[in-house]
């Protein structure tokens, strides 16, 4: 069974999520048994509001997560269940790599930075980022921007960091300028290119890939095999806005994520988040997108 990045749904008795709630963080249940580990479960009552949201830890055994206060330092705080997931995943020390899929507007970079930054004021850990750089086009030609454009590495991929200098800065608040200056200035905060991560080994670390869903398999290879000791690394993306010409399956992102060896490793996890916060005109074209593309993709290639 491939590691589903959905949120899975598992009706119950009243008296299984009281237990839960009274006894302790851990409960078994048959239904869970053949969930793969790391998947993630919201136990609901019929008639009822009472939820529990849990992780399958393996041999049907469920931990309750509650991640509402792991980021609120960084004056974040996840704001729907998927979301907790997801800090979850990152919190996690025994996740390695993380995936997290959404549209546009769904917190996903938001929280991960939030995470990120805080690592790095608690354990000194680096932040780097990267993505690939590919111009937003819909025909399938090659559409790489980083070797054309005039200037050297850095004001070359400048302009392709301004999504993360946006998040950086809503995450720090007040004196965020010149935070993410002397972090830069002190190697603790670096925007990496994708080309330029070949041949080092990232170690004691939170790496964070955007826009994931543009990575060919051979690119995610090259990138996640880098993460050495004490790293951990977030892929972030969105099936849904491929611009590289590719279909859904042929991703790296969903070749990844629905290989056996992913679902079956205790060091992996993802979720999808589909709530989104940013405002009504991404929803919009979120809808619209669907409406003229149906046959695009499917929830079961998603998931």
């Amino acid at each position: 069974m491939a590691k589903s990045c959905e949120l899975v749904e598992l009706t119950v008795m009243r008296g299984v999520i009281d237990r839960f709630w009274e006894t302790g963080r851990y409960t078994k249940l048959s239904e869970a048994k053949e969930l793969p580990i790391n998947s993630y479960v919201i136990l609901r009552t019929p008639g009822s509001k009472a939820t529990a949201l849990c992780k399958h830890v393996g041999s049907g055994t469920l931990v309750r997560i509650n991640s509402d206060s792991d980021l609120k330092q960084q004056r974040v705080v996840p704001r729907d269940a998927r979301q907790r997931v997801l800090v979850d995943s990152f919190v996690d020390d025994s996740v390695l790599l993380a995936v997290g899929l959404g549209a546009a507007g769904t917190g996903k970079t938001t929280l991960a930075l939030a995470y990120a930054i805080g690592q790095q004021q608690k354990q000194g850990s680096t932040v780097y980022m990267t993505k690939p750089v590919v111009l937003v086009h819909g025909d399938d030609s090659n559409h790489e921007a980083f070797g054309p454009v005039p200037g050297g590495v850095d004001e070359k991929f400048a302009p392709h960091l301004a999504s993360y200098r946006i998040v950086l800065t809503k995450v720090l608040g007040k004196n965020s300028k010149d935070y993410i200056a002397v972090m830069e200035r002190k190697g603790d905060l670096q925007f990496l290119p994708l080309e330029y991560t070949r041949g080092c080994t990232f170690e004691n670390c939170t790496f964070i890939c955007d826009e994931a869903q543009n990575l060919s398999w051979h690119q995610i290879k090259s990138l996640v095999s880098r993460i050495g000791q004490g790293g951990k690394i977030i892929l972030l993306g969105d099936l849904e806005q491929i611009d590289t010409g590719l279909s859904v399956r042929d991703t790296g992102l969903w070749k990844l994520i629905h290989s056996d060896a992913f679902a079956d490793s205790t060091v992996t996890s993802g979720m999808m988040v589909t709530k989104q916060y940013r405002g009504p005109l991404p929803e919009l074209i979120s809808q619209v997108d669907k409406e003229l593309s149906p046959d695009n993709y499917s929830e079961e290639e998603l998931d």
